[in-house]
C-alpha cells in the first residue's frame, strides 16, 4: 500500500522525474514509509512519503526534502541492488 500510493503522491508532486533513480518502502513502528532515491552511485532520498494504519491519503506526510539514506534505507537499497 505504501508503495502503490507512495508513487501515485510522489509522481503528482516531483518535477525532475529524470533524476529518480527507483524506490523502497518499509515499516517502522507504526509508520509505513516510501522513499524515492536519486540515480548514481551514492543516491539521496529526493521524496518521503508516511502513512498511517489506515492508509488514507489525506493522512500521508510527504517531504521532498533532498536527505541522505538512513542506514535500514541504505542496506534494502543494497539488498535491491543484488537482484
Amino acid at each position: 500500500m505504501a508503495s502503490w500510493y507512495g508513487t501515485d503522491i510522489f509522481m503528482e508532486k516531483y518535477q525532475e522525474k529524470e533524476n529518480i533513480g527507483g524506490y523502497l518502502s518499509y515499516s517502522e513502528n507504526e509508520i509505513s514509509r516510501c522513499i524515492f532515491y536519486s540515480r548514481g552511485e551514492k543516491p539521496k532520498v529526493i521524496g518521503t512519503m508516511d502513512f498511517d494504519q489506515t492508509f488514507e491519503i489525506e493522512n500521508a506526510k510527504t517531504n521532498l526534502n533532498e536527505r541522505e539514506l538512513t542506514k535500514t534505507e541504505f542496506e534494502l537499497f543494497e539488498i535491491r541492488k543484488m537482484h
